[in-house]
Formats: C-alpha cells, sequence, structure tokens
C-alpha cells in the first residue's frame, strides 16, 4: 500500500501525484503477458508467515508462482478517504479486482470508497474484462458511463488478447477507457476504428512500454510507433512508458555497442540497447528514446 508512486503513468502536469491502492491481493496467471509477473515476484519476497503475502506464492519448477490464492484487506479499503490530496490511483497495482475469488460483495465496498473519494482518479485495470463488464453494468444499471473520476481499463500484450478484450472493455460503461499495452509482446492493431462503443467513442488512452527484467521478451521499436501513429489517427493519448530491457528493431540489429550508440536518437536499429549505453535498464529514459516515441499525453479528465 502506497499513498505515494513512481510509477510514471500515474504523475501528470496537473498536479496529480500517483498512488497505489491495494484491497487485494493474490492472483493467478491469465495469458503470456503474466510469465515475468513483477507482482508475482514481490510478493513471493513476502511470502513467510506473517507477512503481508503469506500463502499467496508457491515454487513451481523452480520459479514463484501464484498459489491461486486471493486475500481481500478490509483493513485498507478506506485508506483513499484518508489522503486529502488528490491523487490518480492505481486499483490494485498487484492484483486483479476481477479475479473470480473476489467475492461480489466485496467489490461493493471497493466501488463505494471510489464513488465516495471524487477527489481522486481512480485507474482499474484487469485481464478478465467480462466480469468487470457484467458487474459494471449491474452496479450502473442503465446509465451509460461511470462517474468520471472512475477510468477502466484492460491489459493487452499481443493481437490474441487485444481481439479478445478490446470489444468488452468497449461494452463496458465508462467515461475513461484505457489500454495498458505493456509488456508489449508484439506488433498490434488496436482497430481503433471499429472498436465504438453505441454513443461512437472509443478508446480514450494507451499505456504502451516494453518488458524488463531478466527474462525480457523483446520489444520492437516500430510496435511502440505503430501504437503512437494509431492513437494520433484516432484521437487517442499515447503514452509511451519505457522501452523495456531487450530492445529490438524489426529492420535491422547493431552487432557492437559503438554502433547502437551512434544510432540513440535516430530511428534506432538495435538489439539489446541497455547494453549498449543505456543508463535506464528499464529504457524508461525518455531522454535517451528515438524523438518520435517521447511521448507522454494523459486524457482530459470528463
Amino acid at each position: 500500500m502506497a499513498n505515494k508512486s513512481k510509477i510514471s503513468w500515474l504523475l501528470d502536469d496537473q498536479g496529480l501525484q500517483g498512488a497505489t491502492w491495494n484491497p487485494v491481493r493474490g492472483c493467478t496467471r491469465k495469458s503470456k503477458g503474466c510469465e515475468n509477473c513483477y507482482a508475482e515476484s514481490m510478493a513471493h519476497r513476502f511470502n513467510k508467515p506473517g507477512m503481508w503475502a503469506e500463502g499467496l506464492t508457491v515454487i513451481r519448477q523452480g520459479r514463484p508462482g501464484w498459489s491461486g490464492k486471493i486475500k481481500e484487506v478490509p483493513e485498507h479499503l478506506e485508506d483513499p478517504l484518508r489522503w486529502r490530496r488528490g491523487r490518480r490511483v492505481f486499483v490494485c497495482s498487484g492484483a486483479d479486482l476481477f479475479h473470480a475469488n473476489v467475492r461480489g460483495e466485496y467489490l461493493d465496498q471497493v466501488f463505494d470508497v471510489m464513488e465516495k473519494a471524487e477527489r481522486h482518479t481512480f485507474m482499474v485495470l484487469t485481464k478478465r474484462p467480462e466480469r468487470m463488464r457484467d458487474y459494471l453494468k449491474q452496479r450502473w444499471g442503465d446509465l451509460e458511463v461511470l462517474p468520471g473520476h472512475i477510468c477502466i481499463g484492460v491489459s493487452v500484450e499481443d493481437q490474441e488478447t487485444c481481439d479478445e478484450r478490446i470489444p468488452v472493455l468497449m461494452e463496458t460503461p465508462a467515461a475513461i477507457r484505457y489500454l495498458s499495452a505493456e509488456p508489449l509482446l508484439g506488433p498490434v492493431d488496436l482497430r481503433m476504428g471499429d472498436h465504438l462503443d453505441q454513443a461512437g467513442q472509443g478508446l480514450d488512452w494507451v499505456i504502451a512500454g516494453g518488458e524488463s527484467g531478466p527474462r525480457a521478451r523483446p520489444c520492437a521499436l516500430e510496435w511502440l510507433e505503430s501504437i503512437v501513429d494509431q492513437c494520433r489517427r484516432h484521437q487517442a493519448a499515447p503514452f509511451v512508458k519505457q522501452l523495456g530491457a531487450f530492445v529490438v528493431s524489426e529492420e535491422r540489429a547493431a552487432q557492437t555497442v559503438e554502433e547502437a550508440q551512434e544510432l540513440l536518437g535516430r530511428k534506432a536499429q538495435y538489439r539489446w540497447l541497455w547494453r549498449a549505453g543505456l543508463e535506464d535498464r528499464k529504457g524508461e529514459n525518455p531522454e535517451e528514446w528515438p524523438q518520435q516515441l517521447r511521448v507522454r499525453e494523459y486524457p482530459p479528465r470528463p
């Protein structure tokens, strides 16, 4: 639980401070994007008797993995009500709020808090959009949108998950809908011209980034550039979070450190960029990126 966070997309130039809020802990893997889950690894470090993640992870094939146990954390339910300054709040940064093992009654309590805390902007993100859609339609009935300070998003990583999850997101009542395309594992056509709600509204925000960590899978610069271009064509706000630890190009790869360094700041063609001179090993510093990817925009608050 953190009333301050350094996650880049939680911060903005309008004075909003970032925070994470975890009224639920624990998860299970859903798709390929979960393979190197940071939350899973973090929970395992605190999976000892008396610690906050006790029982949430197990060792499988020599690596930590979710045990399937879900913990509701009612003692932290009202944390956002105690934060006096408005924040952009990532809801369940270490879990999935719409996991099947989270009780409907508890979801009611979580959303009760979000409704009351209007000074904050809540970012709800899930890989289980069907349950989110069904729950929110039931909760808000005939209303077309949620309160404007509650933003609804889905996490995607490749074309398959885009095709599965974005249409469901567009069936979900919301004032702001967004995507987190991180880790981005392949080129994606977001089909933003096709994915519109009944009022003709589409996606409002797309966060994109490559994977970080020692087992990072490759992310091509062209994939990120394509997402920015698609957002520009369809009036969505693009936000490039990071290049990741394994940056490649579909066109060619640099063969030497010197060649990779020479290409920095252009339409870069390089492999293993952080080993070739980037100081930030997550590729998270925009000053080290090609100019066309230095894009960090936010949707307007309704």
